[in-house]
């Protein structure tokens, strides 16, 4: 929970410096890359309410009873504790909207090359790169332990099916998925900074402006594959 807070933070902060600039610069691949990251933020909100709900602190907090919906999931099946899912549905949503029209206007701009001013483009670029990088470090540890989970419990399930069972790795396995599209979603954006850095390059040294809306479409085609 603290290290989905702490890159909360750091990617907030970030995704209005790559709006602003974006919007200044006339790049549209710097507003998409701010686009998607907007949408890391809203997956990573939800990451942190269910990392926390799922705990031994929400477990114990006077607020949930056990026989509250989140807890008393076999009486409730689709209580509170499936707001991650809705949430994630309502995000997907958005995000094939942002998608789209993000693939529309680079269209647009194929065809009519605007102008793009490149002053500190490609620094804000790298920075970009830079704090999905840190993401990626934050949580590739937690991604590969919950690979690793999810294939042992694969595994576990192929034996004793007549005895008794512990229901007791649900909200565990929850996490596990949780975590492992956390990971992908910065992984998809940290692929959209290489494109943004790579156009920036191009658009610098040989005034090629077609790269730009070419890298928003990748980053288009990442957005509906993160979907």
């Amino acid at each position: 929970s603290r290290r989905l807070f702490i890159f909360l933070t750091i990617n907030f902060l970030f995704m209005f410096v790559e709006f602003v600039y974006g919007y200044m610069s006339n790049s549209l691949g710097l507003i998409s890359d701010a686009c998607h990251m907007l949408f890391d933020c809203i997956a990573l909100v939800v990451g942190l309410l269910a990392s926390y709900l799922g705990s031994k602190h929400a477990s114990n907090a006077s607020l949930l009873s056990t026989d509250d919906v989140w807890l008393n999931q076999n009486k409730y099946s689709y209580g509170y504790g499936k707001i991650k899912v809705m949430s994630g549905f309502i995000n997907a949503i958005f995000l094939i909207y942002v998608g789209i029209s993000v693939l529309v206007e680079a269209v647009e701009r194929i065809i009519h090359p605007p102008h793009i001013h490149t002053d500190q483009l490609l620094v804000v670029s790298v920075l970009g790169l830079i704090v999905n990088l840190v993401g990626l470090f934050f949580f590739h540890d937690a991604h590969m332990l919950s690979h690793e989970g999810c294939s042992a419990h694969g595994h576990g399930h192929g034996h004793d099916h007549g005895h008794g069972h512990d229901h007791g790795h649900h909200h565990h396995h929850e996490h596990d998925h949780n975590i492992r599209g956390i990971f992908l979603h910065i992984l998809a954006d940290t692929l959209g900074s290489v494109g943004v850095i790579v156009s920036s390059l191009l658009i610098y040294f040989f005034e090629w402006t077609i790269t730009d809306a070419l890298c928003s479409v990748f980053i288009a085609v990442l957005i509906f594959i993160s979907v």
